[in-house]
Order: structure tokens, then C-alpha cells, then sequence
């Protein structure tokens, strides 16, 4: 025990962690207060439906506007910095995987923006609580990704897929697979508060998971064009989609408990909130660095040699 090396970097990791959630417990106290200050000054929850439905509005027009936000290909490598060349080859890897995925990003995108802006209008509108509003939203999510995944792994039967055995765990460490299964439970603390939120934002969050869950277990998709860069690209989607999927199932818990009708009403709402926080704080981190991690030395030095 005396001879191993200290960990700094993971205690120094967690003593960050920790951190964080004194600063969300402490943005749970002071949001708390606002919503109690505004309850006291005479507003009866509308300037609060208000905002949600302009949260509700801008980012259902974003969802329109953006195209790729269904995980396709390209987005997962777009800010990777390799040679012209490489990137002229990865890019033409990444048309020809979409066009064999086939995914309906545009029909999918479409879709939720027009739910969101929906929602927004019911926002504006009636005085169902806020809380519910959140976790309605992570439904058609939830619904839209569940598509996608079943589109791919349409596109996994065809006669190019690989047959090898996909570890979940290469994908993101066991610690960020825990972390994602305990945030997404944490909504069923505030039970006793309000039911048919907490089960809605918990069921969105748990579905999500599990999608994440089965996108890493996918078979590679490989055509054999330029069979080099296309595993290299395969690894990538595949731990980019999984990590995206990981943080938005922490998302309905998140959202939910600030939003909900009786935010942070006991100390276990507290915890869950904690909960939540660190995991998308894990999570995101995680997925910011896969985002821009660069091809290894060795990965270059194939790619180079490789006949296309």
C-alpha cells in the first residue's frame, strides 16, 4: 500500500467534482430564491411560463435550423485537425456512411423543432407546471432517437457490417456508464412532489440511456473503399453518438428539477439535483475531449500508407 503512487490527477479530478456540486447546490439555493421572490411580489407563475416558452421557442427554431442534429457523421469529426488530404478522404468516408446509414436527420430535426414550438405555444398559454412542460419535451426526444437507432442498426444487417464483438466499455469508461445509470434515476426522488413529472422526466432519461447503451453495442459499418479511414471513422461515431446520448439522458432529470412545481422541496431533491449535475459535468467533459482528440501518430502513419 505504501509503495503505489498517489493518484493526484483522479483526487485532483474529484476534488473538481466536488466542487461543482457545491456550485449547483448553491445555484439550486439561489434559483429557489427567485422563484420565491417572484411568487411574493404577486406573479402567480407567469413570467416564469413565459420564459420557459421563449426557452421553448428559440431552441425549437435552432432544431429547424440545424439539419445534422440526429448524429450524423459528420458532425462527430468536423473540428479533428489532419492534412488536406486526410481530411479530403474522411470527408468522402463520411458521405458515403451517410448515405448508407440513411438517417432522417432532416425528417427527425424537423419533427422535435415543431414539438418544441409547440410546446412553447402551451407554455405561453396555459398554466400546466413547468416541470411537466421539461419532461413532456424529452418524450418526442426520446421517441425521434429510439428511430434513429433502429435505422441504424437497419443499416448494421447489410452485407458489409463487421462481425466483431463490441465492447460498451471501450466506448466511455465504467465510472461515466454508473454515473449516466444513477443521474437518470434521480427524478423518482421528487415523487412525493410531483408524480407525473418525476416519471416522465425519469422514463425519458432511462430510454435514452439505453439507447446509448445498444449504439454501442452496434456492429461496424464498413464498405471497404478506403477501409482504413472508415474504422477510424466507425470508432468515432460510435463513441461520439453513445457519449451525446449519455448526456442527454441526464438532461430530463436536470431540467425537470429546476422547473418542477415544488423545486428542491427536500433534501433528496438536493442530492438528485447534486447527482445530475456532476454527471453531465462528466459526461460533457468526456465528450468535449473525444470531440477534438486527434488521429494518433500511428493512426496518421496508416493512413498515409494505406492504398484507397
Amino acid at each position: 500500500m505504501l509503495g503505489r503512487k498517489i493518484p493526484w490527477r483522479r483526487l485532483l479530478l474529484l476534488a473538481v467534482l466536488l466542487s461543482l456540486a457545491q456550485i449547483a447546490l448553491a445555484m439550486s439555493h439561489r434559483w429557489h430564491v427567485v422563484r420565491s421572490e417572484l411568487t411574493r411580489l404577486g406573479d402567480d407563475g407567469t413570467l416564469l411560463h413565459y420564459f420557459v416558452a421563449a426557452t421553448f421557442l428559440l431552441s425549437g427554431l435552432a432544431t429547424l435550423m440545424r439539419k445534422n442534429g440526429f448524429g450524423s457523421a459528420s458532425s462527430f469529426v468536423r473540428k479533428l485537425d489532419v492534412s488536406s488530404d486526410l481530411k479530403a478522404r474522411l470527408d468522402a468516408a463520411c458521405r458515403r456512411r451517410e448515405c448508407d446509414e440513411g438517417l432522417p436527420t432532416t425528417t427527425l430535426s424537423v419533427s422535435f423543432g415543431a414539438a418544441e414550438l409547440l410546446l412553447a405555444i402551451v407554455a405561453a398559454r396555459t398554466d400546466i407546471p413547468l416541470g411537466m412542460l421539461f419532461a413532456f419535451m424529452y418524450c418526442p426526444l426520446a421517441f425521434a432517437l429510439t428511430l434513429a437507432y433502429f435505422r441504424l442498426q437497419r443499416a448494421g444487417t447489410k452485407r458489409y457490417a463487421s462481425l466483431e464483438v463490441r465492447d460498451t466499455v471501450a466506448v466511455a469508461p465504467p465510472y461515466v456508464w454508473a454515473i449516466a445509470a444513477i443521474a437518470t434515476v434521480m427524478p423518482l426522488l421528487s415523487l412525493p412532489s410531483d408524480p407525473a413529472g418525476a416519471l416522465l422526466a425519469a422514463t425519458s432519461g432511462i430510454v435514452i440511456l439505453i439507447l446509448g447503451n445498444r449504439v454501442a453495442s452496434l456492429p461496424a459499418l464498413l464498405r471497404g473503399d478506403d477501409l482504413i479511414v472508415e474504422r477510424f471513422l466507425d470508432v468515432r461515431l460510435r463513441e461520439g453518438r453513445t457519449s451525446y446520448l449519455l448526456a442527454i439522458a441526464v438532461m430530463p432529470g436536470v431540467s425537470f428539477e429546476v422547473f418542477s412545481s415544488a423545486p428542491f422541496a427536500t433534501f433528496l431533491s438536493h442530492i438528485g439535483w447534486d447527482v445530475e449535475i456532476v454527471a453531465l459535468a462528466v459526461i460533457l467533459r468526456h465528450l468535449l475531449v473525444l470531440m477534438h482528440k486527434p488521429p494518433s501518430d500511428a493512426e496518421r502513419y496508416a493512413w498515409s500508407h494505406a492504398t484507397t
